[in-house]
């Protein structure tokens, strides 16, 4: 064989992987990306909040949103399938969002105002597996409700999608200090007890 022809065969062997190699591990990253849906907040308040949930909403987007993982899917483009919804029940209605969007969690959630204060409740649906996880955060000040949302955002990514973002090792850090400190004042209450643990969301079926 002529050792030209050789070199020159090589060459474009070399040149036609350099193009499919990267084509085919795009394919494998877009078929592993997760889809979610995030659907406006309801409200209960006397006052008009809706900044509010418009705020929580952006944050959710950029903090649950994760290059090459998980994909939000643009509140723009959900608007004809919440439109177009007949569903009975909300289960019906959680499902048949998913099967329009194509999405494999759907996040639902509420803000209420009450004597001075206010309380989240977030759901977040395992379409798959037909099972859900609950948050819950409250606080006295207007002004921290994003920043209660933010908070919830690192439990999600770190309970559903195996993601340890910056927010939720400083929550980590703290309660390791306020348990530090709970020990060192009040001794006589650690004593080798079970801890109850409803502070962490659990999977539970629909």
């Amino acid at each position: 064989m002529n050792p030209s022809n050789f070199s020159i065969k090589q060459c474009l062997l070399w040149f036609i992987l350099s193009i499919l190699i990267p084509f085919n591990s795009g394919m494998a990253n877009t078929q592993n990306i997760k889809n979610i849906v995030i659907l406006p907040f309801e409200t209960n308040s006397q006052s008009d909040i809706s900044y509010i949930t418009s705020g929580a909403w952006n944050m959710l987007y950029s903090r649950i949103s994760w290059r090459d993982h998980v994909r939000v899917i643009d509140r723009h483009k959900l608007s004809g399938s919440l439109d177009n919804l007949t569903a009975v029940t909300e289960n019906e209605r959680i499902f048949n969002i998913a099967q329009d969007t194509s999405a494999e969690y759907v996040m639902t959630g509420s803000i209420t105002e009450f004597a001075n204060a206010f309380s989240l409740d977030v759901k977040l649906y395992d379409i798959e597996n037909r099972s859900y996880l609950t948050f819950y955060d409250q606080t006295e000040k207007i002004d921290q409700v994003i920043k209660k949302i933010n908070l919830i955002s690192a439990k999600i990514n770190k309970k559903v999608f195996d993601r340890t973002t910056t927010t939720f090792e400083r929550m980590e850090k703290e309660k390791l200090i306020s348990e530090e400190e709970l020990k060192r004042i009040h001794p006589e209450q650690m004593m080798p007890i079970h801890q109850s643990k409803t502070n962490d969301p659990w999977w539970k079926f629909w």
